[in-house]
């Protein structure tokens, strides 16, 4: 047999052979934290102004401070808003409570995420969609209760869901309640200059000062969201013939009744949708 060491070598050809493509992994599952893994606007900020501390992996372990520091929240709100992040990690109630940390990852797409949402933070930063948010401002400064109801309402024609309108609402009450303003005849709103400092530049809005501690607790949420959910047509007395404001009338409790605290709940969870 004769071989010839010049002859050129043969090779079967390829090109019709599928190329391996790279398996594409969820960024929220990656193991990899990045801001964008972030979808709660309020932990998105802390955690750029340096407040919540987040390892490489997505681990926070001080969220209980930041929430009683930054947004006011009483230890009750604390236990519970840091009970059902764990939860999300440790996969149980059991293991939420002896767990000191959860996975910023693990919010993503979980039972705290929820359709007909502002959309901003889904994914990453979105502008077409704050520039939607903004489009709802009636007066072109600011946002009100009504013009955040009103492009809820919106974000509920594209997504549709109970769920979506019952913690959307109470996520946009928040928001308020967290960093919104009072004005001169009560109505509370956020400034639209606010809104994007919060959303895009991810930082604590100008001349914003922290809620006093304690002042976000159980009975104060309830009273926002429901306050949030209110139709505006509040009379303008309360009971006993004296003004309130704007708003106060849809609840007696925030017009300084008296009141049981277990009667205030049940009242206000009435109101929900």
């Amino acid at each position: 047999m004769n071989i010839n060491p010049n002859a050129p070598v043969t090779r079967p050809a390829v090109d019709h052979l599928p190329s391996a493509q790279p398996v594409k992994v969820d960024p929220s599952q990656d193991g990899v934290f990045t801001i964008d893994d972030i979808i709660c606007p309020f932990q998105r900020v802390a955690y750029n102004e340096g407040a919540l501390k987040v390892a490489a992996d997505g681990t926070v372990s001080n969220l209980p401070e930041v929430l009683r520091k930054y947004a006011g929240a009483s230890l009750a709100m604390t236990a519970i808003a840091n009970h059902a992040a764990k939860k999300l990690t440790a996969g149980s109630d059991w293991g939420a409570l002896t767990s000191s940390t959860y996975n910023m990852q693990d919010l993503a797409h979980s039972s705290l995420d929820h359709l007909a949402d502002t959309r901003i933070l889904r994914g990453g930063f979105n502008q077409e969609r704050l520039d939607k948010a903004l489009s709802f401002s009636s007066d072109g400064q600011r946002l009100t209760l009504n013009d955040l109801r009103a492009f809820q309402q919106a974000n509920l024609a594209e997504e549709p869901g109970k769920n979506g309108e019952t913690f959307g609402g109470a996520e946009f009450a928040l928001l308020v309640k967290t960093f919104g303003r009072v004005d001169a005849e009560g109505n509370k709103f956020m400034r639209n200059e606010d809104f994007v400092t919060i959303f895009k530049d991810n930082k604590w809005p100008k001349d914003w000062e922290p809620p006093a501690r304690g002042s976000l607790n159980v009975l104060s949420t309830v009273g926002a969201v429901a306050h949030y959910f209110s139709d505006g047509n509040a009379p303008s007395v309360a009971g006993d013939g004296k003004p309130v404001k704007k708003g106060e009338g849809a609840c007696p409790f925030i017009a300084g009744q008296p009141f049981d605290t277990a009667e205030a709940a049940k009242q206000h969870s009435e109101m929900l949708p």
